[in-house]
């Protein structure tokens, strides 16, 4: 598989799956907050690689959303996802089939006086299958320590990068509420990203009081001969009572075609992140 598109969908899975949506923007060097416009962090000099606009609709109900969960709880996930490419080279086509599933523990460890909370996320078990092909995920028993605020924002992680959370606003919101990310490109995603979010509703989902939030997004990207395209949707059911993701579903499309190695190729990929259990000490 083309190593580009083996990159896109590592980052989709993280981006989506564990929900890294970005309401308020903060240095993520020092966590200071930035108005929406800035480029670099005032008190360190950090540069932002993410900006954010927000549409208020005063409609219903405002819900105000944060990281308020109790030390103890471990809550485990199973994220499955479903991939088909058909890449074409000249006279060559090959299609390719992909499946992966996970089991994903994470774990409140503390919670400081000023909200910030330490998490601790492991992989349980996992498979890849390609094309019929199933192989197993080795677990090598290490984990991911990561502190994040009540507005989700990570202050330190051991992983790579940012910590998958929801990113909350200082601001209340309700139904019909939108707001829209600009992810710029760099190295390990090399497509600009616009999505715009909408809270759809608050409803009771699988006995839990959820805001349902759907995603919508479009990207392209024309660089070094190779051109670029991705389209994706999906929705999320946050549980802003226990302060937990019930379920995320994503589908997305996207298109190469590279003028310089003469190839083509069209992915679709569908994620699904789902609760299977939730414990509190």
């Amino acid at each position: 598989m083309n190593r580009r598109f083996g990159t896109i969908i590592a980052l989709l899975s993280l981006i989506f799956c564990l929900n890294n949506i970005c309401y308020a923007k903060f240095c993520s060097s020092c966590g200071t907050k930035a108005n929406d416009e800035a480029i670099y962090c005032e008190k360190c000099g950090n540069k932002f690689g993410l900006s954010s606009k927000t549409v208020k609709k005063e409609t219903g109900n405002k819900i105000l959303l944060r990281h308020d969960i109790k030390v103890g709880t471990i809550n485990k996930y199973e994220m499955n996802s479903i991939a088909h490419s058909i890449t074409k080279q000249g006279n060559k086509k090959t299609e390719t089939d992909i499946e992966s599933s996970q089991v994903i523990e994470i774990t409140t460890t503390d919670k400081d006086t000023d909200g910030v909370i330490t998490q601790e996320t492991k992989l349980l078990e996992g498979y890849t299958k390609t094309n019929g092909k199933k192989q197993k995920i080795k677990i090598d028993g290490s984990s991911i320590i990561s502190k994040i605020n009540n507005l989700g924002k990570t202050i330190f992680t051991t992983g790579d990068g940012e910590n998958g959370n929801l990113n909350f606003p200082e601001e209340a919101v309700g139904i019909g509420d939108t707001w829209t990310i600009k992810m710029t490109p760099n190295s390990q995603m090399p497509i600009p990203l616009e999505m715009t979010y909408t809270v759809e509703s608050i409803e009771k989902y699988k006995n839990e009081e959820c805001v349902k939030i759907s995603v919508i997004s479009k990207g392209k990207s024309n660089t070094n001969n190779a051109y670029l395209t991705m389209e994706l949707e999906g929705i999320i059911w946050f549980a802003y009572k226990k302060c937990y993701i019930i379920n995320n579903e994503l589908k997305s499309n996207m298109n190469l075609i590279d003028k310089k190695s003469n190839l083509t190729m069209n992915m679709k990929l569908s994620i699904n992140l789902l609760s299977s259990k939730l414990t509190t000490k």
